[in-house]
């Protein structure tokens, strides 16, 4: 009978945290061990990321994640996959060395974008950075990166999604002229990042500006300057944003309505879950294979 009390207590235990992560976001686990080598899964222990929808503060400090960036520039480099994370965190803080040019190659370094016909070198990419300003123009940006995963066939590539916002308190500068602020808040959609370090630690290729889900957000799909642009008031053209088939097909077909935000996160089966399901997706050839998978109104976008 004690036996079972106990069972009793323990069940209850589990259920009321599981519903304590529902209602905070489900946090991603992640490895804490330091030591850990790129090749290999072998973990000692575990730390949570907190929910990556609510605002990131760097005045913050959050002792029960390793991936946290700690501000400090001077500490030395770790080629494992908590130290690229941690170099990830820090390109991140400096929006994306924007600010800290040092954490760039300065040879090998080359940004692509998806609205660039060619990436650009250092100097290049540092000379747009330093023009736009975006920071200038959005004070309290917010990349809010989230999902930070090595990338199985390069283990110095790291992947990250991003879900940038921020409010416009200052003058955007843009290649037609200067805009007074609008106070007008920037919500981006679903952004993919992807950043390869080499063997010392520095950026040798940065991909931004990725969308992933133009539904979501009030930027029409847009992200960065693009963005920016839109909240100011200064909306690029479709062209500037789709390839020329898709803004064809968009002229002759109807208005893509944008997704309304909840202001809380709420997934409705748990994250192992969704998981399996997006694998399922993947695995018949994006349902092709096994249309069951699909519900019986479902819309396709790309």
């Amino acid at each position: 009978m004690l036996d079972g009390v106990r069972m009793s207590l323990s069940l209850q235990s589990s259920s009321l945290l599981f519903l304590y992560a529902l209602s905070n976001g489900l946090a991603f686990l992640v490895p804490r061990s330091a030591n850990i080598n790129l090749h290999s899964r072998r973990t000692t222990a575990f730390s949570l990321i907190p929910n990556p929808f609510s605002p990131s503060n760097p005045s913050t400090t959050n002792d029960e994640s390793s991936l946290q960036f700690d501000g400090d520039d001077d500490a030395e480099f770790e080629a494992s996959s908590m130290g690229l994370i941690r170099q990830a965190r820090r390109l991140l803080a400096s929006d994306f060395g924007i600010l800290d040019p040092s954490l760039l190659d300065d040879a090998n370094f080359v940004w692509i974008g998806p609205f660039v016909d060619q990436p650009l070198s250092k100097t290049e990419y540092l000379a747009a950075g330093r023009f736009f300003d975006l920071r200038s123009a959005f004070p309290d940006l917010d990349y809010r990166p989230h999902d930070f995963r090595i990338d199985e066939s390069d283990s110095y590539t790291i992947k990250i999604s991003c879900r940038t916002t921020g409010t416009m308190r200052g003058a955007l500068r843009l290649r037609t002229g200067t805009f007074p602020p609008t106070g007008s808040r920037m919500k981006c959609p679903p952004e993919a990042v992807t950043v390869t370090f080499d063997k010392f630690g520095k950026v040798i290729k940065l991909c931004t500006g990725f969308c992933m889900d133009r539904q979501v957000g009030n930027t029409k799909g847009g992200t960065g300057v693009i963005a920016a642009a839109l909240v100011a008031g200064q909306p690029p053209s479709d062209w500037d944003l789709y390839p020329a088939p898709s803004v064809v097909k968009k002229f002759f077909g109807r208005p893509i309505e944008p997704i309304l935000e909840t202001k809380s996160v709420l997934a409705p089966f748990p994250e192992t879950v969704m998981i399996q399901l997006a694998k399922g997706i993947l695995a018949t050839n994006m349902a092709a294979d096994d249309p069951s998978l699909l519900a019986g109104e479902v819309e396709v976008f790309s």
